[in-house]
């Protein structure tokens, strides 16, 4: 098992170069979470509003990682 090796999770890079993006989000989830890992996304910050929704119903533990990274001015959203 890879988590006895030391793996303690995946990483999606939605951003040139990445191997794995946000359109596998779900599928990367189900396995991080069957194999008790967390999940690092990195993702251009201007569309985390387009995300919330997706990002709130992943069942794994998951960490937002260079979330200060914004290509463009992000738009607005509306606080709760």
């Amino acid at each position: 098992m890879l988590k006895d090796g030391g793996v303690l999770g995946t990483r999606i890079v939605d951003l040139p170069g990445g191997a794995v993006g946000l359109s596998q989000l779900e599928e990367v989830d189900a396995h991080a979470f069957a194999a008790g890992w967390m999940v690092a996304f990195q993702f251009d910050g201007s569309d985390i509003s387009d995300h919330v929704g997706r990002l709130s119903k992943l069942r794994s533990k998951w960490v937002l990682d260079h979330h200060g990274k914004f290509l463009r001015a992000p738009r607005q959203m509306a606080m709760k």
